[in-house]
């Protein structure tokens, strides 16, 4: 070998080692950076998450400040109002109302309690409160049944609570105790209060005064676990610590990763310094609180992959074999040089599709959001106008066939859904909702879907309940209605003859738990074996030739399972060809208290009003007409408008009660006119209330952001209006628009 060939080869083998030792490097750092940027962001998702649930609590404490402020209080109507803010925010342990009374009027205020009187200290050893200028008892409680002690307990005899006052008297924004023992039952007896002042005018006039503060019981657990029960919390610990507080006070909430190794509790902020963590602080009605999250040994062990070593194994056996071969063909350098540029090309082919994969990810989303738009804002003529004619005088036929459309209707839209559905699952963003509701009347609902086809074949369809099963639950009923739907779907389509069985039955887990199972049997053509392992996947079906007898498009039974997971339930399937298929579905659900007739209720107060004046921002002709008929069987006088711009003009020149109005429209859309409007009011301000196709969470957050106070997503109905008028339009108006 002459000297420059054996001088090419060992600076082949140095430059070979080097570079194979910087590719092995420059992976493990850049897994690092990778790894330390999806942790900030998902630490970074998660107190997002928790911080518009504290908003939603504290807008459920403005709207029961604004209440005791323009309402005479009394126990019922302060519970009802209440119940329905609990019931929209349910990590807020209870409502309070806390009068000011003065020393002088302290026996008048204690012959009202029912036999209590104003103390101080712990609830189970009450002692009269010390006598002092003033007091701030609690007057009304809800719900009362658990937190009835806490009636009487004078809030000014406590540093805590007197510190919180000031801080909202000086600010007029909410304001927070530190951690407070509680009587309501929590999982650790802690939890923080906040207060807002309420302030009325006096009779004899004059600016307003101090006559009280609302109050409402926040437990951070309850905050924390709601805004996450959708997320991933696998590989994180999370504490919060509230870093205005001292000692024991201090940490306000621990949460351990559901799998992996667990940090465990500690007291202060200051113990976990010098472990790997993401912190993020958020400032939470006057107190600094601290969200710390702590990975798992086994997360961040996921850090590092095998790649850096695949990579390292890769360029030393390259470089082996370059050496070698420059030693046998020394004359081949150039195949070595083109290697090297053909590894570039590699890199730079997977730099672009990266890119590209991200591009078309973010194009979907878009594509998504304009399909919900589309879709939902004829569908809302479709249901909208069937509904106003089941309202109108029918005869028992033309009911039943206009019943008939509205449920095809109604299918139809969450048919589409679905397909929104099934790409949320699969990222992640898809909310479930946990309201009470009758089980027993939705699963009648998802029957009768299928009873005329069922005749028409000559299927036999059977529901059967088992003795312990409860009637009313809290869940997501549209999710469970929509699994049910499905696999119904699925057993009428595949059964020629015999019978349809839905059985449903129930265990107990707790006092507030059950567990409910739904078997759906059939005896029609049956799943192959091959088959069932398989049958949950998208796209999947036991016939998947063009000439099949039964369509579909095989995501079905996909939905079902990702929806079932996300209830934290199961579903199985068991078949035999030609003899039938059987579904197992379970959930846990809690049980609920029955709601009362709202609907009815809602239209014997709407329509004891006096005519409103609504204002209708609306550019699609159909929806023009529909929604003015709606309003219309409310007793309102409606004035209807194409443009955010027309809205804005007509705002200014006529008074109204309410507006409606429509996000997305020509000139101006409604985001902008709810801004000008409410730059425009000068004193009464008027309830805007969104009604839009775009029904994503974001967008809720941006109508709210843009002055409006309420939101509506298409298809709308009825109910919808009744409850948006009954939330919006005091109870004792005069005359159609109020004067400004």
């Amino acid at each position: 070998m002459n000297h420059s060939a054996a001088g090419l080869t060992a600076a082949v083998l140095v430059t070979g080692g080097i570079l194979t030792y910087i590719s092995f490097h420059e992976s493990r750092r850049q897994e690092q950076v990778d790894y330390e940027k999806g942790l900030s962001i998902a630490c970074e998702n998660r107190t997002s998450a928790i911080r518009r649930e504290l908003e939603a609590n504290f807008a459920a404490l403005h709207s029961t400040r604004a209440y005791l402020e323009t309402s005479i209080v009394d126990e019922s109507h302060f519970s009802a109002m209440a119940a329905r803010l609990i019931d929209t925010n349910s990590s807020v342990r209870s409502l309070e109302w806390i009068p000011r009374v003065s020393d002088q009027d302290r026996s008048s205020f204690e012959q009202h309690l029912g036999g209590r009187f104003i103390y101080e200290g712990d609830p189970r050893k009450r002692r009269h409160a010390s006598v002092r200028p003033e007091y701030f008892p609690v007057q009304y409680v809800y719900p009362a049944i658990l937190n009835g002690s806490v009636i009487g307990f004078d809030a000014n005899g406590s540093p805590g609570c007197r510190k919180a006052f000031a801080s909202t008297l000086a600010t007029g924004l909410p304001a927070l105790t530190e951690k407070y023992p509680l009587v309501e039952q929590t999982y650790d007896g802690y939890g923080v209060i906040a207060f807002l002042p309420v302030k009325r005018l006096p009779a004899e006039g004059g600016n307003p005064t101090l006559a009280g503060f609302a109050a409402s019981v926040i437990q951070v657990a309850d905050v924390v676990e709601r805004a996450l029960h959708r997320m991933d919390t696998r590989g994180l610990d999370l504490y919060v610590f509230d870093r205005s507080a001292k000692g024991a006070k201090e940490l306000l909430y621990y949460g351990p990763a559901p799998i992996g190794t667990k940090r465990g509790v500690v007291k202060s902020e200051r113990l976990l310094a010098g472990t790997t963590q993401e912190q993020k602080l958020l400032d939470v009605a006057g107190r600094q609180w601290s969200f710390v999250y702590v990975p798992t040994r086994e997360d961040a062990a996921m850090a590092h992959t095998w790649r850096p070593w695949i990579l390292l194994t890769i360029g030393l056996s390259l470089t082996a074999g370059v050496v070698f071969y420059l030693l046998i063909h020394a004359a081949h350098a150039r195949r070595t040089l083109s290697l090297l540029t053909s590894l570039e090309t590699l890199n730079k082919q997977y730099s672009e599709a990266r890119d590209a994969a991200l591009e078309a990810s973010r194009s979907k989303s878009q594509f998504l959001a304009n399909m919900s738009h589309e879709i939902r804002t004829p569908m809302n003529g479709i249901l909208a106008t069937t509904e106003l004619v089941l309202r109108s005088s029918l005869n028992a036929e033309q009911k039943e066939l206009i019943n008939a459309c509205h449920a095809s209707g109604q299918q139809l839209l969450a048919l589409l859904n679905d397909i929104l559905d099934l790409s949320r699952c699969e990222s992640g963003k898809l909310n479930l909702e946990s309201v009470p509701f009758d089980l027993r009347s939705e699963v009648a609902g998802a029957m009768q879907l299928y009873t005329v086809i069922a005749q028409q074949k000559g299927v036999d369809l059977a529901l059967n309940w088992g003795d312990s099963v409860p009637q009313w639950v809290r869940g997501d009923s549209t999710r469970l209605r929509q699994v049910l739907t499905n696999l119904m779907s699925n057993a009428v389509k595949f059964t020629e003859h015999g019978s349809v069985c839905l059985t449903v039955s129930s265990e107990d887990l707790d006092e507030t738990k059950v567990r409910l199972r739904f078997m759906i049997e059939d005896t029609g053509i049956g799943i192959p074996a091959d088959t069932l392992p398989n049958l949950f996947a998208p796209f999947v079906q036991a016939d998947g030739s063009t000439t099949r007898r039964y369509g579909g498009t095989g995501l079905g039974l996909a939905i079902c399972k990702q929806l079932v997971t996300l209830m934290n339930g199961t579903i199985d399937a068991e078949s035999t060809v030609g003899e039938g298929t059987k579904f197992t579905l379970t959930v846990d659900l809690e049980r609920a208290t029955p709601l009362p007739a709202v609907a009815a209720s809602e239209e014997r107060k709407i329509g004891s009003l006096r005519p409103i004046r609504v204002l209708l921002a609306e550019d699609n002709a159909v929806n023009q007409l529909v929604a003015r008929r709606l309003l219309e069987c409310q007793g309102c006088t409606v004035d209807v408008v194409a443009s955010g711009l027309e809205a804005v003009q007509r705002f200014g020149s006529t008074n109204y009660d309410l507006v409606l109005m429509d996000c997305q429209m020509p000139e101006m859309d409604g985001f902008e006119a709810a801004r000008r409007i409410r730059a425009s009011e000068q004193k009464l301000r008027v309830p805007i209330v969104a009604v839009t196709a775009q029904a994503f969470q974001s967008d809720r957050d941006r109508c709210l952001a843009a002055g409006m106070d309420d939101y509506i997503s298409k298809p709308i109905n009825i109910s919808q209006l009744a409850a948006a008028l009954q939330r919006w339009i005091p109870a004792d108006l005069e005359a159609p628009g109020v004067s400004r």
